[in-house]
């Protein structure tokens, strides 16, 4: 199902080609813009994505390994605490409406999980209510991203920052 937040966005691009608007985030984010290489600073970390349109989960996987980072991809949230206990990621990627377990009771499950407390957690979800968004603050994630506003560029060039942080 196609997020229509997401329609505005790709119109604006290549006379609303989807594949010409992807096509553009791989050569985009062959580099980082300016030279310094503060994209590429934490090269090969490996990123839980947690999406389940998969055409947006592959659209954010092309960008981020585009930029040098194992991203591996989970479509509901018991498959993600899965993946996060068998190889635990740098930094998870996590949407708020899912199937099976929603992006909240992930939050909530990671932070009752000893091995997993410590985990890195941006949540990047349509899903903007105030109260949503405390309440993931409150369960520890590092940010709260509208991806209907993020390209993969932006998430890429973002990324040092949130994998530096000391949780």
């Amino acid at each position: 199902m196609q997020h229509p937040a997401l329609v505005p966005v790709w119109q604006g691009h290549a006379a609303g080609s989807q594949s010409a608007w992807l096509s553009g985030i791989a050569v985009n984010l062959r580099g980082d813009g300016d030279g310094t290489g503060a994209a590429t600073s934490q090269k090969g970390a490996s990123i839980l994505l947690v999406e389940d349109d998969l055409m947006i989960g592959q659209m954010y996987v092309l960008g981020l390994t585009s930029a040098g980072y194992e991203v591996t991809l989970a479509t509901d949230g018991r498959q993600a605490l899965e993946k996060m206990r068998s190889r635990r990621p740098d930094l998870v990627l996590l949407d708020i409406r899912l199937p099976q377990m929603d992006g909240l009771e992930v939050l909530a499950a990671v932070r009752e999980d000893q091995g997993l407390r410590s985990t890195k957690i941006v949540v990047l979800s349509n899903f903007g209510e105030q109260e949503t968004i405390r309440e993931a603050k409150s369960l520890g994630a590092v940010e709260y991203l509208n991806k209907s506003s993020v390209t993969p560029g932006e998430l890429a060039r973002r990324l040092p920052d949130w994998l530096g942080r000391v949780s």
